[in-house]
């Protein structure tokens, strides 16, 4: 958009009528009032997204956490009642 608001105000210059220029240049800052302001609003979005993304990523790693270590505790007894299991059948 910066190049675009160059590119009109270069062309503004080479107008030979004052009035014309004038009357394009309030143009031009409608045009960049109305970018900014749609800018502005879209960045707070976007920045509000990323703040909630960021919660739910915290939130998703906490869980993955907590069921890995569920996963790695349902092993452990697995395993050892395996085990309990072989050292049975050998004692028979």
């Amino acid at each position: 958009m910066q190049k675009s608001f160059t590119k009109t105000r270069s062309s503004l210059l080479e107008l030979t009528d004052l009035l014309s220029m004038k009357e394009a240049l309030k143009e031009l800052d409608k045009k960049i009032n109305k970018f900014n302001y749609t800018y502005l609003k879209k960045r707070k979005e976007i920045d509000d997204l990323e703040i909630q993304y960021d919660a739910l990523n915290k939130k998703l790693i906490l869980w993955l956490l907590k069921y890995a270590v569920s996963c790695r505790e349902k092993l452990r007894i697995e395993n050892c009642n395996i085990e309990k299991k072989f050292i049975k059948e050998n004692l028979n």
